[in-house]
């Protein structure tokens, strides 16, 4: 070495020397060498006179085969700073590709100068479909970033059996580099997490360290948010490691060499930390048998930090007693430091603070040279709940500047809002002794606000990424066609389906992997053939099952070329399931892949032609119509279906039955049902097509399929599902018997198939792009379900039962700080499950895919057709309702001072609020205001008078109305017209509406007269909805809000009934005393809500102890019993006169009913008879009837009916001390305690109001002592509403005087 040639031993050198000896040896290897004297000196410069290093970027131009490289200084952070440096470096390039794959030349290849920012390389050229990898072997000391492309041909190398063609160091440096990239935001999480993918192949322990160095910054972080969340993270780190945890295995082995154990140690750690079950369990019994015989169970020095650590965590205080000697006694420096890193794990609370005193004590046996390992042990491994207590405990012990130290170091492992209150109850009493002002002491919790806003926002983009890495296809592929072959077993001994399908796909982007879903179902992987379009087959290399994400990855050798389509057969055995049954289908959301393998997301469409294969005895029926049927084959019949129009994968449907069949006089609207059940299918039949026809009226587009078929299922798993051309449902909601089926029966009948009808337009033609827009397929639907029925039976009002069955059933939803936005991420199966529900569906009320931008693009446009000169953003309006969740509630505050002016303010409206909520987002909407008063009286014009916008908190209203005027927002509480109006005036109105105590009281006694009609029946159902709900949140009072409920005692209209009644329902009011002539049973010729009211009505009136009502009931029943054949119970009764007859009834009432329920062969009535079961309270009746619920749902239903303290505790005790038997049932039990808890809070805060009231309006009612304490004959009663009594004696007389 030129170094050395001057060395004498005693020389001293500077760094000059060092360039010039390494110059000299430059000249020697290179005989022409490519740089000068100066270039060579500034080379040196640029990397010790410059702090930090650069990040190059690698572009390529994939039509050229050019490749551009640019460099600039790699932070990780970005700050304000004022350092204005140009920094640049001589950066010596080494690259190969996938042809060359040279990593063994490390020699530089092209210089990047310091006067060069950016240079296209002229030594490289690049195949299209090669990857280009930067930096051989880390020689040179810069990270690499590279296109997107490239990225995903590097990672389409690695995630293949040929992975190890790109060397260890190199995969190590992939995986640094990416994760410090992504950290720094210069590149995408997703891009990231496809990478990481590969692990679940690797074996190599320096890969892994890499890995675990990236993974540990996400995982100290991502451990700060929901347990939930995190398990995410850990499951998906998990599950990349399981292969090298089988591998490496736990114990040692006789051939392991020196890396063979670093990496065991390196695995075990991460499996152990991140929960692994045979990790842990392992390690804790190696650690129990060393505990009980040191000698002669010794534990591998390679093992002992894992078996040490984790059997702590298992253990009582005795293993820490025995590691704690241990570290005392040994002579061994290492292990004694070994010992002393991991006694924090241990899970004995007082053996935590014995060790945490170790750090303090002056007769401590640790060397001070270790002592600071005490406490970074604990605040590693430790539980932070025992540093709180330990901090609680013996902080006078300690000094103020120690006890600050251990609060910084607590703070910053909190992660629930709970274990933060405990520790700033803490500082806040004892600020003196901790010598901090108030803004000091702010300051030593301010590590677990920054940790848990980074959670929210970069670990929630992060868990996003993770997400979609483990359930999103790859967007290199999608499909065209799909050509499906399935033959269904519906024999006993099989149940099962055989299958084959050919997709044609195509390739938006160069790989040679495959990935599609498939589940539930065994692939004949020696069957899977690619082919392209001339027939050449494709080299298969491997396949791959991943059951968690439901994957199913064909990787081929030579990668496929963009732009060119490919056909992938596969061949496959599945499962017929209880979401199959009859071999009928529910492939919404992510079941189609359970039905044969598929890219089974909304936004990869493609058309299917299905040929099905079938017994004789059997008749199929699918999307599209027959094209012919094949009898050649001597064992099946093969039913050859026309191609479908390009659609998504879960509206694919077939159904393999002995069904019949009706339809109507046009043949092209049918229901096919059980044979029996014929008489059934005619009022469906009748009102199927006019409700397509009504469809095609509004939007102008014609219905797509030449035929429209329906299924009623005996045993569906959903309600309903609207499968292009192929509607399926449950019994109950398309077949109808006059007899014994419901007017509600009928109605929920005629929606639920406009419902499926307007998903062939909304969801079917255009579809989500993701499920997370799910509300563009269910909001549109529920909308139509109402306002098409209205169309066609025009008699019933529907309209108005819209607002009063959806709207205030989303209002009702969304007012919970556990609420979700319309517009939602979602990923898993399972998320996507859970985003069904009464928001999407409620609040939501050519061949494309969609998402939510796109609507509002199209709204706003027609907006501005009408409204030309208008200021306003529809897609700013719409984004406010869709993106954030909840909604608000308007204040009107009135100042009678001045006279016709007022304030009116916005805030999110929520029913109960947590202390320990972490949510500060600034909820502000874009809100329609609609008003009226009592001079003009106008609830017709609905259209938008004046807007509340989302940067204005509240604004300040003149000329509204004289004082002695009562003024009325939100008129109709809801555009019932159209969806025109809708786009071209943004007239809509979710939000509630508080008044000034004047104001209420206005329109209280305007209710109370005989012109309480002056109001709009919608508006009367609103103020009671929102006035009873605003009482329960604690914003009115609820004697204001009880007061506006006296003039039901003139209401006849079942609309303000049903909002009534439903706030009525959560106060659980019982009616005693009345006694009057009871004739509601006998009504007969009457509209269609009248029979909906009269319902409502008899069920109130019985479930509250009504005498007439109840012996009616009874009576009824027994007049059934004694001759079942001649005594016909009317079917709108028919619900209140089964449950109030069990409930005062017994054994021989129940066998009855459920005799009646096991015989009867109609959908509708098996499930009132279902429902009514439940109303017996015999304690061995309820046994029996246990049985045919689950666990959750009884469990549920119990906690909705606790009522006093007691109650609760028990069910309490019970869940938790049933907790690991209950499986899937403890989060539903969870939720209902959490939910039984806070109603039990919200009486008891209400209590002495709702008293005061009820005995002012009836001073006959019971002591105040009896009106919150349950009867042995009423049940779990919360309180007696006298009032209900009032008001439904009135309506008795109303129907007295109308028979």
């Amino acid at each position: 070495m030129p170094i050395m040639r001057w060395s004498s031993g005693n020389d001293t050198a500077e760094a000059n020397d060092l360039f010039k000896a390494l110059e000299e040896q430059y000249k020697e290897d290179f005989t022409n060498p490519e740089l000068s004297d100066e270039e060579l000196q500034d080379v040196f410069e640029s990397w010790t006179l410059q702090m930090g290093y650069p990040v190059i970027t690698v572009t390529r131009d994939y039509t050229l085969g050019t490749v551009n490289v640019n460099q600039e200084r790699f932070l990780l952070t970005n700050s304000s700073s004022t350092d204005d440096h140009d920094y640049k470096w001589w950066v010596p390039l080494t690259f190969t590709t996938k042809t060359e794959k040279d990593f063994t030349n490390t020699a530089t290849k092209e210089w990047l100068k310091r006067t060069e920012e950016n240079k296209q390389l002229t030594t490289l050229t690049t195949v299209t479909s090669d990857w280009v990898l930067f930096n051989i072997q880390q020689t040179g000391f810069y990270r690499v970033n590279y296109d997107t492309t490239n990225w995903k041909l590097l990672i389409s190398q690695l995630n293949s059996d040929q992975y190890e063609v790109i060397p260890p160091v190199n995969r190590a440096q992939l995986l640094d580099d990416a994760f410090n990239l992504a950290r720094a935001g210069l590149l995408d999480y997703s891009i990231l997490f496809s990478l990481t993918d590969y692990l679940a192949r690797e074996t190599d322990y320096i890969p892994w360290y890499a890995a675990f160095n990236g993974f540990s910054f996400l995982n100290t972080r991502l451990n700060k948010a929901t347990d939930s969340e995190y398990s995410v993270f850990k499951n998906y780190v998990l599950s990349l490691l399981e292969k090298a945890y089988a591998t490496l295995g736990f114990e040692e082995k006789t051939t392991d060499g020196h890396v063979d154990r670093l990496n065991r140690n390196l695995i075990l750690t991460w499996a152990c930390r991140l929960g692994h079950a045979d990790c842990i369990q392992k390690a804790t019994q190696h650690f129990n048998a060393f505990v009980s015989d040191q000698n002669a169970n010794k534990v591998a020095p390679d093992l002992q930090s894992v078996v040490y650590c984790n059997g702590l965590g298992n253990s009582d205080g005795a293993g820490f007693d025995v590691l704690w000697e241990k570290a005392q006694s040994t002579d061994v420096s290492t292990e004694q430091v070994l010992i002393l890193g991991i006694l924090g794990c241990t899970a004995h609370e007082d053996s935590a603070h014995k060790y945490i005193n170790q750090s303090y004590s002056e007769e401590t046996p640790i060397r001070q040279q270790d002592i600071s390992l005490v406490l970074s042990s604990v605040t590693s491994y430790g539980n932070v709940d025992f540093l709180t207590s330990y901090i609680q405990k013996h902080y006078q012990d300690r000094s103020p500047s120690q006890v600050r130290s251990l609060i910084s170091s607590a703070a910053n492992l909190l992660r629930s809002e709970d274990q933060f209150s405990k520790l700033e109850d803490f500082v806040q009493s004892n600020k003196v002794y901790l010598d901090v002002t108030d803004e000091q002491a702010t300051s030593l919790l301010s590590s677990y606000h920054s940790n848990k806003a980074w959670a929210t926002t970069t670990g929630s983009t992060i868990l996003t990424q993770v997400k979609q890495q483990i359930y999103r296809l790859p967007t290199t592929i999608s499909p065209a066609n799909y050509v499906i072959r399935l033959t269904p077993h519906l024999e006993e001994d099989r149940f099962n389906f055989d299958g084959e399908v050919t997709i044609t796909i195509n390739v938006a982007e160069y790989t040679n992997q495959i990935v599609l879903h498939a589940s539930d179902m065994v692939v004949d992987t020696a069957a899977t053939q690619v082919t392209n379009n001339d027939g050449t087959v494709q080299t298969i290399s491997s396949h791959e099952r991943n059951e968690l994400r439901e994957t199913y990855t064909i990787t081929l050798v030579d990668s496929l070329v963009v732009d060119q389509q490919y056909n992938v057969y596969i061949k496959f055995l599945g499962n017929l399931r209880d979401d199959m049954w009859l071999a009928s289908t529910q492939f919404e959301s992510t079941y189609a892949r359970r039905a044969f393998p598929c890219f089974d997301e909304p936004s990869l469409k493609a058309t299917f032609q299905i040929n099905i294969g079938r017994s004789s005895t059997y008749t199929s029926v699918s999307n599209m119509k027959i094209e012919r049927t094949d009898t050649s084959d001597p064992n099946l019949v093969w039913d050859i279906y026309q191609t479908t129009p390009v659609m998504s994968t879960y509206l694919l449907a077939f159904l393999v039955s002995d069904f019949e069949k009706t339809e109507n006089d046009a043949q092209d609207t049918s229901v096919w049902h059980r044979a029996d059940a014929a008489s059934q299918a005619s009022y469906s039949i009748g009102v199927s097509r006019p409700l397509i026809d009504a469809m095609v009226t509004f939007t102008g587009v014609t219905f797509e399929l030449e035929k429209m078929d329906q299924a009623a299922i005996p045993d569906f798993s959903a309600g309903a599902m609207e499968n292009w051309g192929l509607v399926t449902y449950r019994e109950r909601l398309i077949l109808f018997d006059e007899t014994v089926s419901t007017s509600a029966d009928k109605q929920g009948i005629a929606t639920t198939i406009a419902h499926e009808f307007a998903h062939q337009w909304f969801g079917n033609l255009v579809s989500p792009r993701w499920w997370s827009y799910a509300w563009l397929n269910e909001g549109f639907a529920t909308y139509f379900e109402w306002f098409i029925t209205a169309e066609v039976e025009k008699d019933w009002r529907i309209e108005d039962q819209f607002v009063i069955k959806e709207v205030q059933v989303a209002l009702a939803a969304d007012c919970l700080e556990s609420s979700h936005p319309m517009t939602n991420l979602v990923n898993s199966p399972a998320d996507i499950s859970s985003i069904f529900d009464s928001i999407s569906y409620a609040k939501g009320g050519h061949h494309n895919t969609a998402e939510a931008s796109d609507l509002f693009t199209a709204l706003h446009t027609t907006f501005l057709t009408v409204n030309p000169s208008s200021e306003i953003s529809v897609i700013d309006v719409m984004n406010t309702w869709t993106t954030q969740m909840g909604y608000p509630v308007i204040t009107v505050n009135r100042n009678y001072d001045t006279g016709r002016t007022a304030k009116v303010k916005q805030e999110r409206f929520l029913l109960t609020t947590s202390a320990d909520s972490s949510d500060d987002h600034d909820y502000k909407w874009w809100i329609p205001l609609t008003f009226t008063t009592n001079a003009s009286k106008d609830f017709t014009t609905t259209q938008t008078q004046i807007w509340l916008k989302a940067s204005e908190n509240e604004i300040d209203l003149t000329d509204i109305a004289a004082n002695d005027d009562w003024v009325i927002f939100n008129k109709q509480q809801i555009v019932t017209s159209s969806l025109i109006s809708t786009c071209c005036y943004l007239s809509t109105g979710f939000y509630r509406v508080n008044y000034d105590d004047t104001n209420w009281n206005l329109i209280i006694s305007h209710l109370n007269s005989d012109q309480f009609t002056d109001i709009h029946v919608l508006n009367r159902a609103q103020l009671l909805d929102d006035s009873l709900n605003l009482a329960r949140a604690g914003i009115l009072d609820y004697q204001t809000a009880l007061n506006i409920t006296k003039y039901l005692s003139r209401e006849d209209d079942y609309i303000p009934w049903y909002s009534a009644f439903t706030a009525f329902s959560f106060l659980d009011a019982r009616l005693i005393g009345v006694e009057e002539e009871y004739q509601l049973f006998k009504k007969t010729n009457e509209p269609h809500t009248d029979k909906l009211l009269r319902n409502l009505v008899l069920t109130w009136a019985c479930n509250l102890g009504l005498e007439s009502c109840v012996s009616a009931a009874k009576e009824k029943l027994a007049q059934k019993i004694a001759s079942p054949s001649n005594v016909t119970i009317p079917a709108d009764v028919s619900s209140v006169v089964y449950c109030t007859a069990l409930r005062e009834g017994g054994e021989e009432e129940w066998t009855f009913l459920k005799a009646q329920y096991d015989s009867s062969n109609v959908g509708t009535e098996q499930v009132l008879l279902l429902t009514a079961l439940g109303c017996s309270t015999g304690t061995q009746i309820i046994t029996n009837y246990g049985g045919l619920g689950t666990i959750g749902s009884i469990l549920k239903g119990i906690a909705a009916r606790i009522s006093t303290q007691e109650q609760l505790i028990k069910l309490q005790s019970f869940v938790a001390e049933n907790e690991a038997a209950l499986g899937d049932a403890v989060t539903a039990s969870k939720q209902a305690i959490e939910t039984a808890q806070a109603n039990l809070d919200l009486v008891a805060s209400n209590r002495a109001a709702l008293v005061t009231w009820l005995r002012e309006q009836s001073p006959a009612a019971p002591e105040v002592t009896t009106l919150f304490t349950p009867t042995t004959t009423q049940g779990a009663t919360c309180i007696t509403i006298s009032t209900t009594l009032i008001v439904l004696a009135s309506l008795v007389a109303y129907w007295r005087g109308n028979p």
